[in-house]
């Protein structure tokens, strides 16, 4: 959607920049969790022979690294925002609205903070 909203060669870079980085972040993360015991019965057998990955610091790593892809997907129209001809009252407010998506982000990401603390 922010693609089709601002027509700027750099914006357009930066946006399919950061889609290919959270794809790729995306199928990696995906097979990490499918591999994350060798063999996959030992996720499930604790007694069997094999190893896995320390469940917490590859938790905590890929939230850590997901929250900074949804922060840099939701600061990227601001710096657009900011170049409008428009009064700095009406650029505030439309800054606003598109930081409205953080809240969301947030509401995502204290809870599991809180709960990876506990």
């Amino acid at each position: 959607m922010y693609r089709r909203m601002f027509p700027l060669r750099q914006y357009q870079i930066v946006a399919n920049v950061l889609m290919v980085l959270a794809t790729l972040w995306f199928i990696g993360t995906f097979v990490a969790n499918m591999c994350i015991c060798i063999p996959v019965d030992s996720f499930w057998h604790r007694l069997e022979p094999g190893r896995c990955l320390d469940f917490n610091l590859f938790f905590l790593v890929n939230g850590i690294i997901e929250i900074l892809i949804d922060a840099a997907i939701l600061i990227l129209p601001i710096w657009v925002v900011q170049t409008l001809h428009m009064p700095l009252k009406t650029k505030v407010l439309v800054m606003g609205i598109f930081l409205l998506g953080g809240l969301y982000v947030k509401s995502l990401t204290v809870p599991q903070a809180k709960h990876a603390i506990s």
